[in-house]
């Protein structure tokens, strides 16, 4: 009888785990089947998530027959109704897990719930699109603005002083300092001609690490002419990416143009993508809310193994540009080393890494530019005694990762990532054994990390100090290259108490 019982348990677990996926059959023409879950389809292609998390293109050319398993409706449904009604994390966690597949409604319901549970909880309200401003949550853009003493110009919320400024003919440099229009105008224009050989004065930069914007280019990001119904959008092959947008030829090019420059820079840091990336960009904020079901306080998402935008302005300093480095960078990494192999703090930290990147006037792509918003924040919280723990970081979960941890999170990446050469070992060795192609999701743990931080001769404590001591060096009025210089200087001179390397 025990023995009996034994085989049902095991039988119904087999079953269970057998329906929590939902898993298709797709039959290639060759006699393969590819097992997963479709989680998106076109006339031409269709994309298969693995049960390893790998998302995989698969041409109709090819197919012979998909046998498709539950709905996504029976799956939602039958994992809502397992959850305990008051758990959150499970509530929560289903709301990403629909978000994923790209269910807005179902992912809000989630959300929804969780915030009727526990009203303070900042992930479900972040991805509400909700603001919280002196331990008050806005769900409305405008009313948050207010509550903080900002005002309208033009379609910017600002400060009062803020708007003197503009409304007197200045305009806001990205270190903070104002100066009259004319007067960047004659910044711009003396800019000395790419043939001219005279070699620079010392820390000046040169024309190759000059902006060709100063300040963010509102007009571009207004305008919107040439565009056309969604229903007659325009699909472009960029090289590496498949652009969907129903914007005019200048708005095209550009983002064509980005999303190129950003692939490669991805590439150096990741390798080889497994297939082309697919983004859709609609060609205002309003088109955006009503077809894909958003609410005003997101600029742009990457769910169901694609990156969706739109063209316009975001925040008092973002842009369609920051929204698509940030959401391209999770969108490339789930390629390349499959979908949640890599904690929070570092899909995150990666992700605000390269939203703040930045075209010079030869149109090249600069990253590494020192993010002065999140900077701020982390200077002033150290220089107070009151930094982040790199074991608060590394040990967050998603569901309390939340505006203080994306500081932190690309302060700590820009500095194992880019800002130092030592380090970087640590970055390498977390990347191939653990978050990688080649890792595992066992690996993502955070006392994996700690393993190789202790294997390359460091210790977590004096870690932290180096990260809290390195980042009181960092200036967003510096160039991205002077920036890494004086990071490898302070690098270099900073005399480790642990192992000697």
């Amino acid at each position: 009888m025990k023995e009996f019982l034994l085989l049902f348990l095991v039988l119904v677990g087999f079953l269970f785990a057998v329906f929590a996926y939902c898993e298709d059959a797709v039959k290639i023409l060759d006699g393969g089947i590819v097992r997963g879950e479709i989680i998106d389809e076109t006339e031409d292609y269709i994309l298969i998530r693995r049960k390893s998390g790998d998302i995989q293109q698969l041409s109709k050319e090819r197919i012979e027959s998909i046998e498709r398993g539950p709905s996504f409706n029976e799956e939602f449904e039958r994992r809502w109704k397992s959850l305990n009604e008051r758990d959150v994390d499970g509530f929560f966690e289903l709301g990403i897990w629909a978000e994923d597949r790209g269910r807005r409604t179902e992912a809000e319901k989630c959300y929804k719930r969780v915030i009727a549970l526990n009203p303070d909880h900042e992930g479900a309200r972040e991805r509400l699109g909700h603001k919280k401003y002196k331990d008050k949550w806005y769900t409305n853009d405008d009313d948050y603005y207010k509550a903080m003493g900002m005002v309208k110009f033009g379609d910017l919320w600002v400060t009062p002083d803020e708007k003197e400024k503009y409304e007197a003919g200045f305009v806001k440099l990205p270190d903070g300092t104002w100066i009259k229009r004319e007067e960047l105008k004659k910044r711009t224009e003396n800019v000395p001609a790419e043939t001219d050989t005279t070699k620079p004065k010392q820390g000046t930069p040169t024309r190759k690490e000059s902006w060709r914007r100063q300040v963010r280019d509102d007009e571009f990001y207004k305008d919107s002419s040439g565009s056309v119904p969604w229903n007659q959008r325009i699909t472009i092959d960029t090289g590496n990416y498949i652009l969907e947008t129903d914007l005019g030829e200048k708005q095209r090019k550009f983002y064509a143009q980005l999303l190129e420059k950003l692939h490669a820079e991805y590439k150096k840091m990741f390798g080889e993508a497994k297939m082309k990336c697919r983004v859709l960009i609609y060609s205002s904020h309003q088109e955006f809310m009503q077809l894909e079901g958003r609410p005003p306080g997101v600029g742009g998402y990457y769910g169901g193994g694609r990156v969706v935008a739109f063209h316009g302005l975001f925040g008092p300093t973002g842009s369609t540009q920051t929204v698509l480095a940030h959401e391209c960078t999770h969108q490339f990494h789930d390629m390349v080393a499959g979908i949640r192999k890599a904690p929070i703090w570092f899909t995150e930290g990666l992700s605000t890494f390269f939203e703040c990147s930045e075209f010079d006037e030869n149109n090249k792509l600069h990253i590494g530019i020192v993010n002065n918003d999140r900077l701020k924040t982390v200077q002033e919280e150290v220089k107070a005694g009151r930094g982040m723990s790199l074991e608060e970081l590394l040990t967050t979960p998603q569901a309390r990762y939340g505006g203080r941890h994306y500081a932190y999170g690309w302060s700590f990446m820009y500095m194992i990532g880019y800002g130092t050469k030592g380090l970087r070992k640590i970055f390498e060795q977390y990347w191939s054994r653990a978050v990688g192609p080649g890792g595992s999701g066992d690996n993502a743990r955070s006392d994996a990390f700690r393993k190789i931080v202790e294997e390359l001769g460091y210790s977590i404590d004096e870690l932290q100090e180096f990260w809290h001591s390195w980042v009181m060096t960092l200036d967003p009025k510096d160039y991205p290259s002077e920036a890494r210089e004086k990071s490898l200087k302070f690098e270099a001179e900073w005399k480790w108490k642990s192992k000697k390397r």
